[in-house]
């Protein structure tokens, strides 16, 4: 059956209602792309590829054994970003008579659709009891945030995109269409180097609910929640809006979760880049604009961690 999250024109609603399986609607969409995959896998021409086993065990475990890696702890990590904000967390009480509706809305489905050396993540955000599903929205941005840490540490990198918007979701194939879908992949280029852009419709939708003030519990509720998907949001040079991975509010979020080693870890592999793209300008250039990111954050993580 279909479930309608916007007005539909006639002859479109008559079309999809005849699939049975389609949801339109308002979705979130996150595109990660891994980086360096294509050049890594030209080196598999270079070999006997047909013969060589070592050979190609070898490469296949810097490139596939990466995206398996990735995977594996993305689907982890956003899982636990997913969980339901505890009161300490809202910085309010969820009165008993809301739990119910609270929990459930909580516990929105985020998708994951695996497609080469990428990630598409979807989000249908469906009103639930006048409860959105913000907190997966906080899981999808909190689970790439250190999806991005884990993965420099375990020395390889990617680029993410995500945005809110009109989407097509077909429960058939779990692929999802449209508008959010095509402006994440244009923010995932966009991104150049290393980082997660978020889009300006999402930013905008978080915003709006940040500042609701209709009193209600279930209202105040919402806000909280953007507002902690914001807090971990900044604004970059070029104007585009980024998970703040190695920020203030980030930090906070993590609670008590000794971070240091990924740090450690990360500005290694950095390191080691910087030195083997030094002669060609544009690889060394991302690298270094990624430097620069973990540099500009010595005031939160402290000088002697963040060190090149």
């Amino acid at each position: 059956m279909l479930v309608s999250l916007a007005p539909l024109t006639p002859a479109v609603r008559n079309k999809i209602m005849e699939e049975d399986k389609l949801i339109f609607g308002g979705h979130l969409v996150a595109f990660i792309d891994i980086l360096g995959q294509s050049h890594q896998l030209k080196e598999l021409y270079k070999i006997k590829w047909w013969e060589d086993r070592i050979g190609v065990k070898d490469i296949l475990s810097s490139t596939y054994g990466s995206v398996l890696k990735l995977r594996k702890d993305m689907s982890t990590i956003i899982e636990t970003f997913s969980k339901p904000s505890t009161e300490k967390q809202l910085g309010q009480v969820i009165p008993q008579e809301i739990r119910d509706v609270y929990n459930k809305a909580t516990k929105t489905k985020i998708i994951t659709q695996n497609v080469s050396d990428s990630i598409i993540l979807t989000v249908q955000l469906q009103i639930i009891d006048s409860i959105i599903p913000l907190r997966s929205v906080f899981g999808v941005l909190g689970g790439i945030g250190i999806s991005m840490m884990t993965a420099l540490n375990r020395g390889f990198c990617f680029r993410a995109g995500i945005e809110f918007g009109p989407c097509v979701f077909d429960k058939n194939s779990n692929e999802v269409y449209g508008s959010a879908l095509s402006e994440s992949v244009s923010y995932e280029k966009k991104a150049d180097y290393p980082r997660i852009i978020v889009g300006d419709h999402l930013f905008e939708y978080l915003n709006d609910f940040s500042k609701l003030k209709e009193g209600s519990e279930l209202y105040n509720i919402n806000a909280a929640i953007a507002k902690r998907c914001l807090g971990i949001l900044s604004k970059d040079q070029d104007g585009l809006y980024c998970v703040d991975y190695l920020g203030k509010r980030f930090k906070e979020t993590l609670g008590s979760v000794d971070s240091s080693p990924m740090i450690k870890g990360a500005i290694q592999f950095i390191t080691k880049q910087l030195d083997e793209h030094k002669s060609d300008p544009k690889i060394h250039g991302k690298y270094l604009k990624l430097k620069n990111y973990f540099e500009s954050k010595r005031d939160v993580w402290g000088r002697e961690l963040i060190n090149f």
